[in-house]
């Protein structure tokens, strides 16, 4: 193990073990700090009441200066996510928290605002999309990026970033989502005015990890199943019905195999058995592989084309067909504009694929 990974694995095997790290001389625990930023747990590792042992005091001061930067900042994310699925409710929208947001909305999750940093801040519209879009610019957000899953605003005085999602990853329909679905087993929440069912969550959390980003997260990404899986019952049936319902069995099989490895999450034997007797035996084979080496998924992929064409398996067709022509809100164009559409979509993702500069390091840029 080099030194520049001595870091990583103290933390990762403080989440697995519940052993604080304890560095010896300040070069090493400043790295440590460094390494914490990176992967998100800066917050998380200041609440462990271990680290006032052995650690040097400058180091500890930033730390600590650290945790109430990031439990101001969650506490505006919060109240911010708040306010906006407020907004739409009001306008007749229903809206759901994803992923961080929902998460750190969950006190037997995370129990301090500090502890679960976000870059953005991700809702999912379950229909009326353009009246969720007015929403959103009436409250005062700036449009900044319209991906084919999410558009991308900006809370002007904050800075804050939201995405509005209409599909949980891109190519939208390849894992479909059944909005009066998501909405009755949906809860409402003491934080937030509804937060999806555990079942739902884990499965938007599998989906991100798996499909979106190659089975490549920060640390604290990982830590989001432990915590969940360990904070909240999964009800067997209700899961197995909504992985089936979005078609979604291997993605949920590779990130909870992920997480197990890199994190030790402890998922339902029985559903782990499950959805490996219902995942492509080759799908399968490459998700023992990736797991093989769980520093590997604490990573930045170099494209997450790969993964998505192994998790598309058996649904192939679809899967280029969605990428090349995303579904979209109220889509009325033309069979000619979709063709071109198809055409010049195919021309930039080419031409992304073939001039992306490869990304050779470790380093992650945002906690969602």
């Amino acid at each position: 193990m080099g030194d520049s990974q001595a870091p990583l694995c103290a933390l990762r095997d403080w989440i697995v073990s519940g052993t604080a790290p304890q560095p010896m001389g300040a070069a090493e625990t400043a790295a440590l700090l460094d390494e914490a930023r990176v992967q998100g747990l800066s917050g998380v590792l200041a609440h462990d009441p271990a680290l006032s042992q052995g650690w040097p005091d400058a180091q500890r001061d930033q730390l600590r200066h650290t945790q109430r930067t990031l439990l101001a900042r969650g506490l505006l994310q919060r109240q911010l996510g708040a306010d906006l699925l407020g907004a739409l409710g009001r306008r007749g929208v229903r809206a759901l928290p994803l992923k961080g947001l929902a998460l750190a909305a969950m006190p037997d999750v995370y129990s301090v605002e500090s502890h679960r940093p976000m870059e953005d801040l991700d809702i999912l519209s379950l229909g009326h999309w353009n009246t969720a879009v007015q929403a959103l610019l009436t409250a005062g957000l700036e449009l900044e990026e319209k991906a084919d899953h999410a558009w991308r605003f900006r809370e002007p005085s904050s800075r804050a970033a939201v995405e509005l999602h209409h599909s949980v990853t891109s190519c939208p329909g390849l894992y479909p989502s059944q909005p009066e679905a998501l909405w009755t087993r949906s809860h409402p929440s003491d934080v937030l005015p509804r937060l999806p069912s555990p079942e739902d969550l884990l499965l938007q959390l599998a989906l991100h990890a798996s499909f979106q980003h190659a089975l490549r997260l920060s640390l604290i990404q990982w830590l989001d199943f432990k915590r969940l899986l360990d904070a909240r019952r999964i009800d067997l049936d209700r899961m197995r019905h909504a992985a089936l319902e979005a078609q979604a069995v291997g993605p949920l099989r590779a990130a909870l195999c992920a997480a197990t490895a890199v994190v030790g999450a402890d998922p339902p034997e029985e559903l782990m058995a499950w959805a490996r007797s219902r995942t492509p035996r080759r799908t399968e084979r490459w998700i023992q592989a990736e797991g093989a080496n769980p520093l590997a998924l604490v990573a930045v992929p170099n494209s997450p084309l790969p993964a998505r064409w192994e998790l598309s398996r058996g649904r192939r067709l679809r899967f280029v067909w969605g990428t090349l022509d995303p579904l979209r809100p109220g889509d009325t164009r033309t069979p000619l504009v979709r063709g071109l559409g198809v055409v010049v979509r195919t021309l930039q993702l080419l031409k992304r694929w073939a001039f992306a500069p490869r990304q050779g390091g470790r380093r992650l840029h945002g906690h969602t």
